[in-house]
């Protein structure tokens, strides 16, 4: 206990990175998790780390340490955002599917994030969850983040544009993986939508509009059950993923 008191200024940086890695991260940000339970974790995980750490960088009073808590902040705010990205992959593919099928109007309340979402991108966003857990990402996650406290001492963390073209590059490759997860709906509705077309040429009188509608809806859904089990591979190469992603970005962090 002598030596919390002693590295006091310290202490209180790490538990800032780690009340702000809470606040975002996956499964722990879900508003289930009450306030007092993400600190609670954030406290416990700050006595548990804390002795581990080497060395620690003496940090200056007044507005130095100020912005040193800052920047701790944003660290956590960070690696918390760049692990959550997992689920807004599958989020995002599974709004694509709504779009294409039709069922972007129908929208459900999410309970992870408190906002509105639609049908697949619920579904999707629940499931992945579900397989985050399965493959021992919160572990991955937790491990990552002690990895940060050696790259990054408490109080050490700079920022560069290099990150900027981490997170733009992060970005692109999440947008890309969505898309390659709902790929397969897209292209037997691209197909559905030529044939119908066809048929509105050929058959004039038949309202192909209206039949669009549930011709869409059950082959997405025929497709989207045939998909399922490539869909537990896209998100464990998902999980392999961000573990890179979050290797990367602490790596490239200068300090």
């Amino acid at each position: 206990m002598l030596s919390y008191l002693e590295r006091a200024e310290i202490f209180f940086l790490v538990l800032i990175r780690l009340t702000a890695f809470f606040v975002i991260a996956p499964v722990f940000s879900a508003r289930g998790v009450p306030v007092l339970a993400r600190v609670g974790l954030a406290v416990l995980f700050a006595f548990l780390l804390f002795p581990t750490l080497s060395t620690a960088p003496v940090v200056a009073s007044g507005i130095a340490y100020a912005l040193g808590a800052l920047r701790e902040a944003l660290v956590g705010l960070a690696l918390g955002y760049f692990a959550a990205l997992l689920l807004v992959t599958v989020q995002v593919g599974g709004e694509l599917l709504d779009a294409h099928m039709g069922l972007s109007m129908a929208n459900l309340l999410d309970p992870q994030y408190g906002m509105p979402v639609s049908l697949w991108g619920q579904f999707f966003t629940i499931l992945g969850l579900l397989l985050f857990l399965q493959f021992d990402g919160h572990h991955i996650v937790l491990l990552s983040l002690r990895e940060s406290f050696k790259i990054l001492p408490p109080g050490s963390a700079q920022f560069s544009g290099a990150l900027v073209q981490d997170v733009v590059r992060i970005w692109g490759d999440v947008m890309r993986w969505s898309l390659g997860l709902a790929l397969p709906v897209i292209g037997v509705l691209l197909i559905a939508d030529i044939a119908l077309s066809l048929v509105a040429r050929t058959v004039p009188q038949l309202n192909v509009f209206m039949l669009s509608f549930s011709i869409k809806v059950g082959l997405g859904l025929l497709v989207v059950m045939l998909a399922l089990p490539f869909f537990t591979v896209a998100v464990s190469n998902l999980l392999g993923q961000m573990e890179r992603d979050l290797g990367l970005i602490l790596s490239h962090w200068p300090h």
